[in-house]
C-alpha cells in the first residue's frame, strides 16, 4: 500500500518560456484520436511527445520488492526510475556510514528492467537529516564545514552512482 509519484521532464524545452509554434500548439485530430484508442503506454504516450516520463517509489526496496503488481505497472508505464532523498536514505546518522541498500536496489531494478535510473535530490530542505540540520543551527560551525560536508556527500553519491545515473537533481529548494 505505497504511491508512486510522476515525474516528466521535457526534451524540448526551448518552449519553455516562449509561444509555442503552431504545428506544436495542437495535435492533429487522428493523431488524437489515435491516441485516445490506443493501448499505448504513458512512456509511449511521452516519447511521442519527447518527454521522458518516469517515477519516484514512495516505498522502501522491502515493499517494492514484494508488490510484484507495483512493479508491472512500473515498467509499463515508466520509463525512468528515480531514487532518492538522497542525505535522510544514504547519510541518516553521519557521513562516516552511509547507507545503500534502498538506492542499490532501485539501481539494480532500472538495470534489469532497461529503465533510466535518476537520482533525487541530494540537497532538499524537506530531507536534511537530523545531524546535519544541528550542524546548520550550531553557531561554531563554519561556512567551509558546512561546504566540505556537502563536497563530501555529493562526491562520495557521485562515484558509486554517477556512472549509471541518467541524470539527477543535485540541489532542489535548498533554502527554507
Amino acid at each position: 500500500a505505497f504511491g508512486f509519484s510522476a515525474i516528466a521532464s521535457v526534451a524540448a524545452a526551448r518552449y519553455r518560456h516562449t509561444e509555442r509554434p503552431q504545428q506544436f500548439a495542437a495535435l492533429e485530430i487522428d493523431q488524437l484520436e489515435r491516441l485516445r484508442q490506443s493501448d499505448l503506454s504513458l512512456k509511449e504516450k511521452a516519447q511521442e511527445k519527447g518527454i521522458v516520463y518516469g517515477t519516484f517509489p514512495e516505498a522502501t526496496d522491502e515493499q517494492a520488492a514484494q508488490d510484484l503488481q507495483f512493479q508491472s505497472y512500473l515498467v509499463r508505464e515508466c520509463q525512468l526510475l528515480a531514487a532518492g532523498d538522497v542525505w535522510g536514505v544514504f547519510y541518516p546518522d553521519s557521513l562516516e556510514s552511509p547507507y545503500w541498500q534502498n538506492i542499490d536496489y532501485c539501481r539494480q531494478f532500472a538495470s534489469d528492467h532497461q529503465l533510466l535510473f535518476k537520482l533525487d535530490a541530494a540537497v532538499w530542505h524537506e530531507f536534511l537529516p537530523i545531524w546535519l540540520m544541528e550542524k546548520f543551527k550550531d553557531r561554531q560551525t563554519t561556512s567551509t564545514e558546512i561546504g566540505n560536508i556537502l563536497r563530501t556527500m555529493v562526491q562520495g553519491v557521485g562515484q558509486r552512482y554517477g556512472a549509471e545515473a541518467y541524470a539527477w537533481s543535485v540541489v532542489n529548494e535548498a533554502i527554507n
